[in-house]
């Protein structure tokens, strides 16, 4: 895999797409969303929040369809468009920066969310550089798990964030090995998004993803559930937040 946490040169934009990873081709959607109608479902299979710096902004956005866009626009009508989460119409109490303003008129079509075939990968939809940190996306790709990968719309566009099956099976072993491991392996199950700055190696300033003018943060709610039965059946404490 090519997207290992810097721009992919364009030999190898061209693998970006993984294909192979899993049932779904995801080359099949990778020029043409129309080919994924979302689909509704119950109970969320996760949950986005908007944050601008360190605050939240805005309720927290359930995802109740197989494909969800997050992007910079403001159509308020959640009722004729549920799979859509708007950056663009939320409301910071607090004055914003100038740094936060630029970055929210910049960020377009954001990206989508695909949650198909137990598999769940992100899609660029924006001219705009996206960070993205996700700990079974480093783990597949052999990176440390605090590497902050990028992606745009020309090299890396698709990203695999998760896969049931394997994340089965990983939790099966780690609970063998003890509760400390299982709660290590649950971090899988957060991923966080930024647009157009990002964090860790790339925050030259600041390192911490706090310092970012626009992120998200997501959580994989039946998968957080699962892991939340296993701590119990092993009578050991849970203290995972979702």
């Amino acid at each position: 895999m090519s997207c290992n946490g810097k721009i992919a040169s364009p030999s190898s934009a061209s693998r970006q797409p993984h294909a192979s990873d899993g049932n779904f081709d995801f080359c099949s959607i990778a020029d043409d969303e129309t080919v994924v109608e979302p689909e509704t479902v119950s109970p969320p299979w996760a949950t986005i929040d908007y944050y601008e710096l360190d605050s939240r902004v805005g309720e927290t956005f359930e995802c109740t369809s197989t494909c969800i866009h997050v992007d910079g626009y403001t159509n308020p009508d959640l009722r004729k468009h549920p799979h859509r989460f708007r950056l663009g119409r939320l409301i910071n109490p607090k004055p914003r920066s100038l740094d936060v303003m630029n970055v929210r008129n910049q960020i377009g079509g954001g990206v989508r969310l695909y949650y198909l075939n137990g598999q769940i990968y992100a899609r660029c939809a924006t001219n705009f550089a996206v960070f993205v940190h996700s700990t079974y996306y480093n783990h597949i790709s052999g990176y440390d798990p605090d590497t902050i990968c990028t992606m745009n719309m020309f090299q890396c566009r698709i990203m695999p964030l998760f896969r049931d099956d394997r994340f089965a099976k990983w939790l099966a072993e780690a609970v063998g090995q003890g509760s400390e491991v299982v709660h290590k392996l649950a971090k899988m199950c957060t991923i966080r998004i930024s647009f157009g700055k990002g964090w860790g190696k790339w925050g030259k300033k600041d390192p911490h993803i706090t310092s970012v003018p626009c992120w998200i943060e997501i959580k994989l709610q039946r998968q957080l559930k699962v892991v939340e039965r296993a701590l119990r059946e092993m009578g050991a404490p849970n203290n995972l937040h979702h």
